[in-house]
């Protein structure tokens, strides 16, 4: 998984692609699993041209990548978006305070969630929990 980002860029795919949900290839990359491989793909990606404009870039649901990342209690894909400019206040639901992506985590009720839901207040609270090798 390392060596297909570089080479799919390689060969022409677009990162700037939208699905037709508006989902951009940062929000796909959020969920993959391993969860090391998610931050390496996320931290590739924000690397091209262009792509820093998406990272708050919401879908037609109004989630971004830093809320799908949360959502998938992804600390390491976080912590790239995060210090890369990602907003762990935005709400999806201007109506609804709980829907950021700080609260989708905090709001989690399951013991199966436990570390990596403090690993994800922990990355959202500005804490560098995870050395990835960047910057």
């Amino acid at each position: 998984a390392f060596n297909v980002v570089p080479l799919l860029l390689a060969h022409g795919a677009d990162p700037l692609y939208r699905l037709p949900r508006g989902a951009t290839i940062l929000h796909v990359a959020a969920r993959i699993k391993p969860r090391n491989v998610a931050a390496y793909v996320v931290s590739r990606l924000l690397k091209e041209p262009g792509m820093r404009a998406y990272i708050n870039a919401p879908d037609q649901y109004g989630w971004t990548s830093v809320h799908v990342a949360a959502d998938a209690a992804s600390p390491e894909a976080l912590q790239v978006l995060v210090q890369h400019g990602g907003l762990v206040d935005e709400q999806f639901d201007s109506n609804d305070p709980n829907s950021t992506p700080w609260m989708l985590i905090a709001n989690r009720q399951s013991s199966a969630w436990d570390e990596r839901q403090q690993q994800c207040l922990a990355v959202m609270q500005g804490q560098r929990v995870f050395d990835l090798g960047e910057d």
